[in-house]
């Protein structure tokens, strides 16, 4: 379409105006009421982790989540990315995403498309997925339960069967320096989130941005001393070639 005729600008201009003109409405039209309104529906969501404990004998576990409650009149996006809205053909046995145990997920809820409040955030909701450890049904494990490798959420590293075994061996001949291992590998896991926090990350590359500035502020200021001291010596050479 050609808009350099009157007529087309004209046309133009008129589109823009009704496309803000009804922005404008749908903002208004989302008051406090309808929202309060569809935050107490959206806080009636319910998300419940799912893990399939079926053995993988690769050791690699991922939840799911059930959605309950979940209408056209609200959607969720999760913290990496995913989108859950509302289907007619879903329900309370649907299954949603793919999550790592041991992982922090935020779940937020918005109103839909199908509301005066589009786009709005509601509420949201933060679920941590436990570790999950398969070898704590092992056979190995009956009666010691409380040793660290037999424990469902335990979060270390294990080598190997063969590594496990020695490890169930040695605990239950009494060896329990075992446990000291596995304590101290969890303070590690510890550190490493602290250390990976996103608050320790700003702070770490703000100081990091100062000490920077703070060393091309000192080489500039000493710069200028050496071109200063340069401009000394050259005057006392010009003047000394002057007086011969």
């Amino acid at each position: 379409m050609c808009f350099n005729s009157k007529k087309n600008k004209i046309a133009l201009l008129l589109i823009i105006v009704t496309f803000l003109f009804f922005n404008r409405v749908d903002a208004a039209s989302c008051t406090n009421t309808i929202k309060r309104e569809l935050v107490k529906e959206a806080e009636k969501v319910e998300i419940v982790p799912y893990l399939n404990e079926e053995y993988n004998p690769m050791h690699v576990y991922k939840y799911n989540v059930y959605i309950t409650n979940l209408s056209e009149n609200i959607f969720i996006i999760d913290s990496i990315g995913n989108r859950y809205e509302y289907d007619e053909f879903q329900d309370e046995n649907s299954v949603f995403g793919m999550y790592a145990p041991g992982s922090k997920i935020t779940f937020t809820i918005y109103a839909s498309i199908n509301t005066e409040c589009n786009n709005a955030k509601l509420t949201s909701l933060t679920i941590n997925f436990d570790y999950y450890n398969d070898y704590s049904t092992r056979e190995e494990c009956k009666g010691i339960e409380e040793f660290s490798l037999c424990k469902r959420n335990y979060n270390g590293k294990i080598e190997s069967d063969e590594w496990f075994k020695q490890k169930v061996e040695e605990y239950k001949n009494g060896n329990h320096d075992v446990e000291i291992e596995e304590e101290s590998e969890e303070e590690t896991n510890k550190i490493k989130d602290i250390i990976f926090h996103p608050i320790t990350i700003t702070i770490f590359s703000l100081l990091l941005i100062g000490i920077i500035v703070l060393i091309i502020y000192k080489l500039r200021k000493n710069k200028g001393k050496v071109k200063i001291k340069y401009k000394d010596i050259k005057e006392r050479g010009e003047e000394y070639e002057e007086n011969k």
